[in-house]
């Protein structure tokens, strides 16, 4: 498929691509110096394009060297031991850091304790390894920090090594993802571009919708039922569609009431901002209408998350997918959703009982 991609303008990025044109903005910095590596970036028919970031990966290789190890569980007990995926385990048994960095991290992070999402916006506006220059931010000087780790680490290295093997990953992701991703598009809000999601194959089965129109950043998807589980990516993917029109037309009355019932109970969905939240929780409830077969597990997914709004879009959707269309028009349900919410009363909103999968 041919990929024509131009247009630096200080953004996450511009690209043309069959006829599709895709823009994200920026939260912090700029991608003039860090292009879209053509090698890692795999344009699917629907327009959703998967790629692999240097930038993300080298947050999260920082992330693994510092402890973390979210992820499936292959065994709970006696003790917990992680299920990783090949890549990785190949990553974290070769990228290390020295105690006095790790020290220099962990302070960093006493200082700015902010989710995993916000330093994915941050590095996404970096240039590229070994400096990740930055224009500026409210993490600013964490680059100077991910550059250290390179320079002891050589991660840009390992990064290189491991790119055939990340080419295959992503071709082995596209098929499934794009079927996932033409489905959704029915569900998404008409007119907007399709999104580019990065996938971050140091993070597994996490969905993280990134506040950066059009761009998502999801974990690697772990295994569902012998099959890879798309719903990360395909939630991503649907956030950024989303978010675009809740930006432009704002949040319903009331979603600044139910976040702040959230951060109350220290769920991850408490951090964000009123758009982000109603992108994400309709992502989720895209995902659990495209992939039936998961939605208890992808609505009790986002309830623990605290995108409790998730549950009531997903009766939403289901209500209005089965009335009748005008004829020969796309309907909008993105659009019908949000209007039938100004009849839900956001103050009563609460986690849904889990679902019973027959």
């Amino acid at each position: 498929m041919r990929v024509v991609r131009a247009l630096a303008l200080g953004a996450i990025g511009a690209w043309v691509s069959s006829g599709r044109v895709a823009l994200a903005t920026p939260v912090a910095g700029s991608e003039a110096g860090a292009p879209r590596d053509f090698y890692l970036s795999l344009l699917g028919d629907s327009g959703v394009e998967l790629f692999s970031d240097e930038r993300v990966f080298a947050l999260y290789a920082a992330f693994n060297a510092l402890g973390y190890d979210a992820g499936p569980l292959a065994r709970q007990n006696p003790i917990a031991r992680p299920a990783f995926g090949p890549l990785r385990s190949q990553v974290r048994g070769q990228v290390q850091m020295s105690i006095p960095l790790q020290k220099r991290f962990q302070d960093f992070f006493d200082a700015h304790p902010l989710p995993r999402d916000a330093y994915e916006r941050f590095v996404l506006g970096l240039g590229p390894s070994p400096t990740f220059t930055v224009a500026g931010g409210d993490l600013s000087g964490f680059e100077k920090l991910l550059a250290a780790h390179e320079a002891e680490a050589h991660v840009s290295e390992v990064y290189q090594k491991l790119a055939p093997q990340l080419r295959e990953l992503l071709k082995g992701l596209l098929p499934r993802v794009d079927v996932a991703c033409s489905a959704a598009d029915k569900l998404l809000p008409l007119g907007t571009a399709a999104a580019a999601v990065a996938v971050n194959v140091l993070d597994e089965g996490s969905a993280t919708a990134v506040v950066t129109e059009g761009l998502g950043v999801a974990g690697t998807p772990s295994a569902v039922r012998n099959q890879l589980d798309v719903s990360p990516i395909l939630e991503a993917y649907a956030a950024a569609r989303a978010l675009a029109n809740v930006t432009a037309h704002g949040a319903p009355k009331g979603v600044g009431e139910l976040i702040a019932r959230v951060q109350q109970r220290g769920l991850p969905a408490g951090v964000l901002s009123p758009t982000s939240y109603v992108a994400q929780a309709y992502a989720a409830a895209v995902a659990a209408q495209v992939l039936p077969a998961q939605r208890p597990a992808i609505l009790l997914a986002a309830d623990t998350r605290g995108l409790w709004l998730a549950s009531d879009f997903d009766h939403l959707l289901m209500g209005e997918q089965g009335k009748a269309a005008p004829r020969d028009l796309p309907r909008d349900l993105f659009g019908a959703c949000l209007a039938s919410l100004a009849t839900v009363d956001l103050k009563k909103v609460a986690p849904q009982p889990p679902a019973i999968d027959p």
